[in-house]
C-alpha cells in the first residue's frame, strides 16, 4: 500500500507499538493522526512526525469513550483531511506478575479490550470505528499484532490476516 500524502489515524499514538507505527507511517509518506490519553506524550509524538517531514495532528481521546474518538476522527479530518486508514493499537498493561497484580489492575487492563468489547458487543473492535471504516470505505485488516514482524508486514503492505472491505 502506497502511503504517501495518505492520512492515516493511529490510536495508542503516544507510547510504545502506537508510537512506533506512527512514525513508520510518517517515515513512509503519510500524514498521521494521533490518538491517545496522554497530552504530553502525544505532543512528542507529534514532533516526531513533524520532524520526519510529515503533517501531524493530536486528537486526544480515551478510546473506550465512543464519543470522543468520534470526535478525534472528525479533528484529524478537519486538520489533515479525509482518513485513508484506521489503525488501532490502543492497549494498556500491567508488568507484574498474576499472582501480584490487584484487582483493579486487572480491570485496568482489559476494560478496553475485552470487557468492554463484551458489554457493548463491540465484535472485532468498537462500533465507532468499524462504522467510520464502513462509511468511509476504509479497508480493515485483522490480524494478530503479536506474532513477529506482523504490525511491519501491514505497514509494508503484505497480505497479512484478514481483509475486511465493503465489497
Amino acid at each position: 500500500m502506497a502511503l504517501t500524502g495518505k492520512v492515516v489515524a493511529v490510536t495508542g499514538a503516544s507510547a510504545g507499538i502506537g508510537r512506533a507505527t506512527a512514525r513508520e507511517l510518517a517515515r513512509r509518506g503519510a500524514d498521521v493522526g494521533l490518538i491517545a490519553r496522554g497530552e504530553e506524550r502525544l505532543a512528542a509524538a507529534r514532533a516526531e512526525v513533524e520532524g520526519m517531514g510529515r503533517r501531524a495532528c493530536v486528537a486526544p481521546a480515551d478510546v473506550a469513550d465512543a464519543e470522543q474518538v468520534e470526535q478525534a476522527a472528525a479533528r484529524i479530518e478537519a486538520e489533515l483531511g479525509p482518513i485513508d486508514v484506521w489503525v488501532n493499537v490502543a492497549m494498556t498493561a500491567v508488568l507484574a506478575e498474576v499472582k501480584d497484580t490487584t484487582a483493579e489492575e486487572f480491570l485496568r487492563v482489559t476494560q478496553v479490550t475485552y470487557l468492554d468489547a463484551l458489554q457493548k458487543q463491540l465484535k472485532v473492535m468498537d462500533s465507532t470505528a468499524f462504522s467510520m471504516c464502513m462509511d468511509n470505505r476504509m479497508p480493515i485488516i485483522v490480524f494478530d499484532l503479536f506474532k513477529p514482524h506482523n504490525l511491519r508486514r501491514v505497514v509494508l503492505g503484505e497480505k497479512v490476516g484478514t481483509l475486511v472491505t465493503g465489497s
